[in-house]
């Protein structure tokens, strides 16, 4: 585990508790109701880590935050690289997949500097 990761798990606890995606036909007619939830879990995660949007644009693309928050995304709703890596400020999408493994792989280390 990454340092401040238990700090930020432990803010998380009980806050990501919204419908996990669209489903059906309504997902269909309605396209923007899964961008409506990704906003919802990008707020939710952001807080949790104690950041928002404003905070993130300053921040390093490969921010453990961000990782983290990009990770619950994909696990919970597979939000898009492209949509995550905007709004996080992460660079390129492919760089969401990548930071995202890494973190799932347990070799998150190996992307941070200190």
């Amino acid at each position: 585990m990454w340092p401040g990761w238990e700090a930020i798990a432990g803010r998380a606890t009980g806050i990501w508790g919204i419908r996990s995606h669209v489903r059906g036909s309504w997902a269909r007619r309605v396209p923007e109701a899964n961008e409506l939830l990704w906003e919802e879990l990008l707020e939710r995660g952001s807080r949790a880590a104690g950041q928002t949007e404003v905070t993130a644009r300053d921040q390093k693309k490969s921010e453990q935050w961000k990782i983290w928050v990009a990770a619950e995304m994909k696990r919970r709703n597979n939000a898009p690289n492209a949509w995550i890596a905007r709004r996080l400020h992460m660079g390129v999408p492919q760089a969401v997949t990548v930071h995202v493994r890494a973190f799932e792989c347990g070799k998150k280390q190996t992307l941070w500097r200190s």
